[in-house]
């Protein structure tokens, strides 16, 4: 499965979750993959009204798991900025080199 927008994979990092905390991967990439997250080639944060409005839908309490969910957001962002300015700076050297 891959990222409608940006043709990466959709995965979680590669890291060790005790399995009570791995609802939080199901909550976090559930609400990521019904926002429009890059815009002018750039990852931007899940918006606090869609964390909202998703809680709101489906009845899940996510008030204890916000501030947890925000930051594995920011991290996502990061994590996905610097991977799309690699392919950026790619895309750019692939083109110097077409053009010799």
């Amino acid at each position: 499965m891959v990222h409608k927008e940006t043709g990466l994979p959709l995965v979680a990092p590669d890291l060790e979750l005790p399995e009570a905390y791995a609802y939080l991967w199901v909550m976090y990439f559930t609400v990521s993959d019904q926002v429009s997250r890059i815009r002018d080639g750039v990852c931007g944060r899940i918006p606090p009204t869609e964390w909202k409005a998703w809680s709101e839908l489906t009845g899940v309490m996510i008030k204890d798991d916000y501030d947890i969910l925000v930051d594995m957001d920011e991290a996502y962002c990061i994590a996905m900025n610097e991977l799309l300015q690699e392919r950026r700076e790619a895309a750019v050297e692939a083109a110097k080199k077409k053009g010799k």
